[in-house]
């Protein structure tokens, strides 16, 4: 490990069965919020996150749309699977395949009736793959839409994925693009929200659509991990609402790495302000690294050995989070995308 790293880093634990998230609470806003604020801990459910929030605050929610990104279909009578990554234009995409030695360059094949090419194969097995029937105004999305499923984690053992279609989507989502959901903002209710408003919140949009690589673990080296891209979108009205923050002092609180990544690819830090863009961020946040550009966020429990671990380092410190998630896993708190909560301030 690069001796830039501190010493302390908490990276790597065991983590029992037992405390992963295979199913959503029954309600979003009872799950449990853990609540970390000048060293202390204090245990709450989700559904009073209402008081912890300062009136003046700006929450920065990721409005993405999870979609259907998984299609089963059936060649020769055996099952194959495709899992759509990144849309390149309405007829091509780059996707996973299984089982990949059937799908070679050139190899062509149907789904429920349209049919698609192979072009390319990277080294990482990424196919660039394209619609080549005859329908003009073919969209890939809309194809999804109507053939996929609901892309679950593999560890949420189910036997329809679509059962949890509404459940894997943030109640606020409306752009579509994302392959996984942005896990923290699904505790949020409309009844939260209200409450959250008429108190004087502000809520601010931004996009990212999260891709596979955001939950991926770092399988050897932390200096060697290459973030996948992921394509953003942060508008005239965000900059300009988020500068006034900056401005005027107003907690300014993320909810999901998703956003804060956002955050931090748009802020430029020689004239310290949000920057209106959109493009494709790789950014990879992990500790020494110090200039945030909020002053909390809330998140859920992340795996072991993974990006989104080092960045919960970074925020709050290493012993900071080691404190975090040992009381976390003391207390029966639910760990991954249906799991609990935590809301982190600096």
């Amino acid at each position: 490990m690069n001796s830039t790293l501190p010493a302390n880093l908490f990276f790597n634990f065991d983590l029992p069965k037992s405390l992963i998230a295979n199913a959503p609470s029954d309600k979003r806003d009872m799950s449990s919020l853990l609540y970390y604020n000048s060293g202390k801990i204090t245990d709450y459910k989700f559904s009073e996150i209402v008081n912890l929030i300062p009136k003046n605050s700006y929450l920065v929610r990721n409005v993405s749309r999870v979609i259907p990104a998984r299609l089963r279909f059936m060649i020769d009578k055996s099952e194959h699977e495709l899992f759509f990554l990144k849309k390149i234009n309405n007829k091509s995409f780059v996707a996973l395949v299984r089982p990949g030695k059937k799908f070679k360059i050139g190899k062509v094949f149907r789904i429920g009736g349209f049919v698609f090419e192979v072009l390319s194969v990277s080294d990482s097995g990424h196919r660039i793959i394209q619609y080549v029937g005859n329908i003009h105004s073919f969209d890939i999305l809309a194809f999804l839409e109507s053939h996929g499923e609901v892309p679950l984690p593999p560890y949420i053992d189910v036997d329809d994925p679509n059962y949890y279609k509404d459940r894997y989507q943030t109640v606020f989502a409306k752009t579509k693009g994302s392959v996984a959901a942005p896990t923290a903002s699904l505790h949020f209710t409309d009844q939260v929200l209200k409450k959250l408003e008429d108190k004087g919140v502000k809520f601010i949009d931004v996009c990212l659509h999260v891709g596979l690589g955001t939950f991926a673990p770092i399988k050897e080296s932390i200096f060697d991990h290459e973030m996948h891209s992921e394509y953003y979108e942060f508008s005239e009205a965000a900059s300009v609402d988020l500068n006034h923050a900056k401005v005027n002092n107003n907690p300014i609180i993320a909810l999901g790495t998703t956003a804060l990544r956002v955050l931090q690819t748009v802020f430029d830090f020689e004239t310290n302000k949000f920057v209106p863009q959109q493009g494709e961020t790789q950014i990879f946040i992990k500790p020494p690294f110090d200039d945030f550009v909020v002053d909390g966020i809330l998140t859920n429990f992340h795996l072991p050995k993974s990006t989104l671990l080092l960045l919960i380092n970074a925020f709050i410190g290493c012993e900071a989070t080691r404190k975090i998630y040992e009381h976390a896993m003391a207390s029966d708190y639910r760990f991954y995308s249906f799991g609990d909560a935590s809301l982190l301030m600096r």
